[in-house]
């Protein structure tokens, strides 16, 4: 019998809101932080969740720096950034046994790399929609609500969908999961890049000929890569979808940019970078992606 429902493995921005949510909802729920200073100010002040309404709630939340909290919890949740999942899967991998490990990062590649640490493991795939904004260490908003999408290969999937939709984050199952990611992918690799190269927000990226027209070159690529790797995507659809987000986002400084901003490391590398490492291994033509996964690496060495 675990003592924790859930474990969530990185407390950025959407790991706050996913643990806020199910802990209000009455599931034991425990974070895995590296940072002791930040797990401190967590354990001592609670977690701030902003709603997309703009009312606040503070829920307390044991934070533990010791992996070994692994072993009393029964569905681990990853939700570091891409770069970080790697040195994750490796932190919590000597204590896992029968858990199950469910991933919901962004990029591309990130299920594979668990994979690979965690040989005979039950991970499942996941991705998500949904906008939140981390005010401080603590405080995380609500920003627009989307889909948490999670693949089908588990029993314990219906599971997780079901604590999630009763926790107020709505949540399907997707039997085909893979194209979930590809399409975020597709949509991210447009519009991640170009607002961190050109420092615009999503809105102002359609009001230029110039970044429309790399907007849907870069797409054109994606597009064609996930094809070539089994995943069937419309290129109309998706330069639709993009469009669409940018729309619907328009005031929105999208993460990349952010970073940027920030002077963080972007998730670049698992964006157009390894759409472009799939292109080449295809021998599909991916100069724009490729370029734009360079000038991103460009500027975070230069901040």
């Amino acid at each position: 019998m675990y003592q924790f429902d859930y474990l969530i493995v990185g407390p950025g921005a959407m790991g706050l809101y996913v643990a806020a949510n199910l802990y209000n909802a009455g599931l034991q729920t425990a974070i895995l932080d590296y940072k002791p200073e930040r797990a401190a100010i967590l354990n001592d002040s609670g977690i701030n969740l902003i709603s997309a309404e703009g009312t606040t709630i503070t829920v307390p939340i044991p934070v533990t720096c010791n992996p070994e909290i692994v072993t009393q919890s029964r569905t681990i949740i990853i939700i570091t950034k891409s770069y970080s999942t790697s040195d994750a899967g490796k932190l919590i991998e000597p204590f896992i046994n029968d858990n199950v490990i469910l991933t919901v990062q962004n990029g591309l590649g990130n299920f594979e790399k668990l994979e690979t640490i965690m040989t005979n493991k039950t991970i499942i795939a996941g991705s998500t929609t949904q906008g939140t904004l981390r005010i401080s260490i603590n405080t995380v908003q609500n920003t627009g609500n989307g889909i948490i999408s999670i693949g089908s290969n588990s029993s314990i999937s219906a599971i997780i969908c079901n604590d999630f939709n009763k926790a107020g984050m709505k949540t399907t199952i997707s039997d085909n999961i893979n194209q979930v990611l590809w399409g975020k992918a597709v949509i991210n690799s447009a519009i991640n890049p170009l607002g961190a190269i050109t420092n615009k927000k999503n809105g102002e990226l359609l009001l230029s000929e110039g970044t429309m027209d790399l907007m849907r070159d870069v797409i054109f690529e994606s597009v064609a890569v996930a094809n070539g790797m089994g995943v069937n995507l419309s290129f109309n659809e998706y330069l639709d979808k993009t469009i669409n987000i940018c729309r619907a986002t328009a005031g929105n400084t999208n993460s990349m940019l952010s970073d940027i901003l920030n002077k963080k490391q972007t998730e670049i590398d698992a964006i157009n970078g390894k759409i472009t490492e799939y292109g080449e291994k295809l021998n599909i033509s991916v100069p724009v992606n490729k370029t734009l996964w360079k000038l991103v690496k460009t500027l975070e060495k230069s901040v």
